[in-house]
């Protein structure tokens, strides 16, 4: 299914929608139903999806997995003092982020993927290298093209 807009999802749904006519001679389908609650899943922030997901930051490349999500808070699993790479898998309808995480070392720079913008001077437009250790937190949001992202902290 897919993300609607709210013309798109009252076009389909409405009280003038053209999915539901007015089920006088029972045509809306089992399929028709199926495909209605699809487009709420999608469409609309499910619970699950507020909940804040763990992410291994174990190997080198810490990989944010949306899972179809439209909003997703990850926390790092443990604390890092390496160097990592930030990836993302199944972010075809993310459009906000948070991500938690703890360094202990100021050698752990990041490398954001390319989409990452940031106006932030420890961010060198491909590396964003802390200036110094504790607990941060990334936030950003999709503009369809790229990510506004903000690194903040240290909290200590």
């Amino acid at each position: 299914m897919s993300l609607r807009t709210r013309t798109t999802y009252k076009t389909l749904y409405g009280s003038s929608g053209t999915t539901f006519p007015d089920n006088t001679t029972a045509e809306i389908s089992e399929g028709d139903m199926r495909t209605f609650g699809e487009d709420n899943a999608d469409t609309f922030v499910l619970n699950s999806d507020l909940a804040v997901t763990s992410v291994s930051t174990a190997s080198s490349t810490i990989t944010l997995a949306f899972a179809s999500a439209v909003k997703k808070t990850f926390n790092g699993s443990a604390s890092f003092a390496g160097p990592k790479t930030i990836a993302h898998s199944n972010d075809s309808l993310a459009v906000e982020l948070k991500f938690l995480f703890e360094i202990t070392n100021v050698a752990a720079v990041l490398t954001p993927p390319a989409s990452y913008l940031m106006s932030d001077p420890r961010f060198d437009g491909t590396d964003w290298t802390p200036l110094d250790t504790g607990k941060y937190k990334m936030v950003g949001d999709f503009d369809g093209t790229n990510w506004s992202v903000e690194i903040l902290g240290p909290y200590v």
